[in-house]
């Protein structure tokens, strides 16, 4: 299986993960056992549901921290690490979900100067982004996702608010993780691609796009919360490979999934 990404408004875990779900929705109702196995149990407390806007319709993916996440915001790189390295994910996940936190970790290392051990995470810290990446390793993990490839990648622009102040956009961790892709400014702003979301993509190390047959797919939703209405979509094209070469099977159907989202006002704000 190949997965396109065509990245027209960006992309963070959620958007990922509600594309997923709209490709594998046999999977959707596992996410919350693999929350649990990674050792985060009663932490948080996720949903997902059609949607529609009255214009496109398909799923969205929440994730809500419980009360006894509450008075945990940041969390050390290698705390989550040995949970991780201690969990009973399947092989497949655990391997996924560290090397995306160690994408990020090495990010934040070089930006701060020091250890990948010693960086605390904040925003990625958090319970909904540790869920996002669990969850989004989970479904990278079942699928049949032989290889990847991307658009050129919205470049966003103005600030974002941070626990480590107001920063532009895109963040340094993201401009770093994502320094080798291809971005292209198309006077949208605001926080585009999200540090999460810029190492689930690295993690999949897609290749330069190939040419993608559009027949036969339908289209799905997954919605996310703009502070202005703006239209972020990322598009999905699943194409099942000829297994003995390795290419796309043109004889088969694939699937094109979107995902809109728009950044919750409580954790995104951007000035242009």
């Amino acid at each position: 299986m190949h997965l396109h990404f065509d990245l027209v408004g960006g992309i963070s875990g959620d958007m990922f993960i509600g594309a997923m779900l709209d490709c594998f929705p046999e999977h959707a109702d596992s996410l919350t056992e693999q929350i649990n196995l990674a050792g985060f149990e009663e932490m948080v407390s996720l949903r997902h549901e059609p949607f529609s806007d009255g214009i496109l319709s398909g799923h969205k993916f929440d994730v809500e921290p419980t009360v006894k996440a509450e008075s945990h915001h940041h969390r050390h790189y290698h705390e989550i690490e040995s949970i991780l390295k201690g969990s009973d994910l399947d092989e497949k996940t655990r391997a996924a979900a560290l090397e995306i936190f160690k994408i990020i970790a090495i990010a934040e290392a070089k930006i701060h100067n020091t250890s990948i051990e010693s960086v605390s995470f904040h925003e990625v810290g958090a319970w909904d982004s540790i869920a996002d990446v669990v969850c989004a390793a989970y479904l990278i993990a079942q699928s049949d996702i032989r290889s990847t490839s991307v658009s050129s990648l919205p470049l966003g622009g103005g600030q974002v608010k941070t626990a480590h102040g107001t920063l532009p956009v895109p963040a340094p961790a993201t401009a770093l993780i994502l320094e080798d892709f291809k971005f292209t400014d198309d006077g949208i702003t605001g926080e585009r691609i999200t540090p999460t979301g810029a190492a689930i993509l690295k993690y999949l190390n897609p290749k330069k796009p190939p040419r993608v047959d559009l027949s036969g797919k339908v289209l799905v939703l997954a919605p996310g919360n703009f502070q202005e209405f703006q239209m972020s979509c990322v598009f999905f094209s699943l194409n099942p490979m000829n297994r003995s070469y390795g290419r796309p099977n043109q004889s088969a159907k694939s699937n094109l999934n979107w995902t809109i989202r728009r950044p919750k006002k409580s954790q995104m704000h951007w000035i242009s």
